[in-house]
Parts: structure tokens; sequence; C-alpha cells
């Protein structure tokens, strides 16, 4: 009976250990998943890097504009100023009417009502929009203005409907002047928001106590 290694016997013994051995190693349905596995890893780590470089650019190029539009508006600074009080006295002059305005409401204030009715712009003339502009006013400036005094108007001229010319205030017409007061606030805080990106801050807070031209002589 032949027992050497290489004869039949040392075969059957050892099949079940070669068949052992090979049920765990990795089939090649395994690796091929894990080598797929890894190369999706890798190709949503780079496209993640490609992003974040697209959002970089993209925010460097968005504050190379505005500083572009700074610079460009430094001449004008003054103006940009005059234009920015204007929205500012509307957006307070909203915010005033508003507040009256839900008071009364909740009160049932009849006095209080017809105060807010009362001063409320008549007419386009009561905005005063030309004070805060010239003739030399750039046409963004101005058209930002006239925005502001259209929204303005659009929310506070409505306002007048709300004392009778019965002498009674008409409750039912506060809900929506209301609605109106909040849809111009956000318009106006919008377009504020425009001229602060006209001008650098550190311009804006240029120290005042010593004249400009003080320097240039």
């Amino acid at each position: 009976m032949n027992n050497s290694k290489d004869g039949p016997m040392h075969r059957l013994y050892s099949f079940p250990l070669v068949c052992l051995q090979n049920r765990n190693s990795p089939s090649v349905f395994e690796i091929i998943t894990f080598l797929v596995t890894i190369t999706a890893v890798v190709i949503a780590i780079w496209q993640s890097v490609l992003a974040r470089k697209s959002l970089n650019l993209a925010k460097k190029t968005i504050d190379d504009d505005i500083k572009t539009r700074q610079l460009s508006m430094l001449p004008e600074m003054y103006r940009v100023i005059l234009v920015q009080t204007g929205i500012k006295q509307w957006t307070a002059k909203i915010e005033e009417m508003k507040n009256k305005t839900i008071t009364a409401l909740k009160d049932k204030n009849a006095e209080l009502i017809k105060n807010v009715s009362i001063n409320s712009p008549k007419t386009v003339k009561d905005v005063r929009a030309n004070s805060y502009i010239d003739e030399n006013t750039p046409k963004a400036l101005r058209q930002i203005l006239l925005s502001g005094a259209q929204y303005y108007y659009d929310a506070a001229a409505p306002a007048r409907h709300l004392w009778r010319e019965n002498n009674q205030a008409d409750w039912s017409y506060a809900s929506a002047i209301i609605e109106r007061y909040d849809d111009t606030l956000s318009a106006l805080k919008k377009l504020n928001d425009l001229l602060i990106d006209m001008v650098p801050g550190v311009i804006l807070d240029t120290p005042a106590s010593i004249n400009d031209r003080d320097f240039l002589e």
C-alpha cells in the first residue's frame, strides 16, 4: 500500500484541508466588489475636492465683483449715504405705522388708528424722494431710491383708509394693511442690503473729526 506524500491516500486526506483553505480565501467576486467599492470612494472624494475648489473659486469671483463695485462707487459715497438715509427713514416710518396699527387693532383704540390714517401720505409728493437725490446721482442709486419710495408708498398710502369719512375705524382693513407693511419692510431691507455692499464699511466709518481737505493742502 502506497502511503507516500504523492500517493492516492495522501491526496485523499489532504483534499478537505485544501477545500477549507480555499473557502477562507476571498472569491474573485469579492475581490472585484472590493475594488469597485474602493474606486467609488476615491471618485466621491475627488468629486468633493473639485466641488470645494469650485465653491472657493465662485466665492472669490463674487468677492472680487463686490470690491470692484465698491471701488467704482467711492466717488459717489455721500450720495450712497443719502439714499441709504431715505431707505432707513421709510423703514422706520413703516415700522412705526405697523406697531401702532397692531396695538390699535388689539385694543380697539380708535384714536390710535385715526392717528395712523391722518399721518399717512396722501400723494406721492408726500414721500419726498427728491430730497435724497440730485441730478448727478448715478442711475443705480436713483433706481434703488425710487424702488424704495414706491414700496413705502404702496404700504403707507392705503393706511388712510383705516379711518372712514364717517369718523369710524375700519377694523376689517387693519389685518390686510399689516400684511402690506410686512411686505414693504422685507423689500426695504433688501434694498438697504444692496447699498451696504456698494461702499466698504471701513470707508463709511472713516473718522470725521478732521476735514478731508486738510490732508490735501
